[in-house]
């Protein structure tokens, strides 16, 4: 028999289990992360209509900022950012809405 289990060191640490650790978050669960708090962020992204969970991207560039640092890619900009967002289409997750404006989205799944 081996020696005892460390149960202090078999655990993960903080760090791994918090919003920041990269590969725990899609870019649609950031998003709206930053919609459930517009305190902070509605200067960058905000509910057009949350009931129909329609959102707008106000500025695009710290919107690709953030997530560039919640992924650690400090080279994320939008376009590299909007090419994950157009996948999600197919995926069914969001879409493009009636609104004809620039950088408005729709949750298909309920929030």
């Amino acid at each position: 028999m081996g020696p005892p289990l460390d149960l202090g060191r078999a655990l993960p640490s903080p760090a791994m289990i918090t919003p920041n650790h990269t590969a725990s978050i899609h870019l649609w669960q950031f998003l709206k992360e930053l919609l459930l708090q517009p305190e902070a962020y509605s200067h960058c992204i905000r509910w057009i209509d949350r009931e129909k969970a329609i959102f707008k991207i106000e500025d695009s560039v710290e919107v690709a900022r953030l997530w560039g640092i919640r992924k650690n890619r400090p080279a994320m900009n939008y376009d590299k950012l909007s090419r994950s967002i157009r996948q999600y289409y197919k995926k069914g997750i969001i879409r493009k809405t009636e609104i004809s404006q620039r950088l408005v989205y729709q949750f298909v799944k309920p929030v």
